[in-house]
């Protein structure tokens, strides 16, 4: 007696079918081991030397190293050893403050840095040099949250009285966003750059 050859076909294609899943689960699977990857990670206190174990901003820059912002200073991690950066109340070109709220690049090496007393000031860390941003910018932005900047070239600022942008020479701070009242609104706290160059 002969099978029926409809019956052949379905028993055909399922059999196929069930080859390509297989198949297919086999590659997803190598692929997936192919994607594996290892983490592995280091914790850094005080006793590796930074000043304080609260850090309030990472920030990686274009060289590579990892900054770290603490209420003890600015520290450079360079993958095995810190390197701490002070305010220096003997040194007008140190950094303007300990306390360390935001950071950015600036372009050169150099970085953006705000505290939390409400400076900024343009860092160098070849020579340990700052240049703090005029006092009555500090006045008319009444605190800075957080510092974003565009590949080293302008610098946008989140601040207690709205969003302000630096461009280059640096001469002029410009309120992108003003906050109207202050006091039913609250400060803008963060910011986020997107690759097509806008921003939120």
């Amino acid at each position: 007696m002969s099978k029926h050859p409809l019956h052949a076909t379905r028993r055909f294609r399922r059999r196929w079918l069930f080859g390509l899943i297989c198949l297919l689960a086999q590659t997803g699977v190598a692929s997936a081991r192919a994607y594996e990857r290892d983490f592995y990670f280091q914790q850094i206190n005080s006793h590796q030397g930074l000043a304080q174990n609260g850090v309030s901003v990472i920030h990686q820059d274009a060289q590579g190293y990892i900054w770290l912002a603490t209420q003890g200073g600015l520290h450079r991690y360079d993958g095995y050893r810190l390197q701490r950066y002070r305010h220096d109340a003997s040194r007008a070109d140190s950094l303007p403050a300990n306390l360390i709220t935001g950071l950015a690049d600036a372009g050169n090496g150099d970085l953006w840095v705000s505290t939390r007393s409400g400076d900024i000031a343009r860092f160098d860390p070849r020579r340990n040099h700052s240049v703090t941003l005029p006092l009555s910018w500090k006045q008319r932005m009444g605190g800075v949250n957080e510092l974003l900047s565009d590949n080293g070239k302008r610098l946008w600022i989140a601040a207690n009285t709205g969003v302000f942008v630096l461009s280059p020479p640096y001469r002029h701070l410009r309120r992108a966003w003003p906050l109207h009242d202050t006091t039913h609104i609250s400060p803008v706290d963060h910011l986020a750059g997107c690759a097509d160059g806008r921003h939120f």
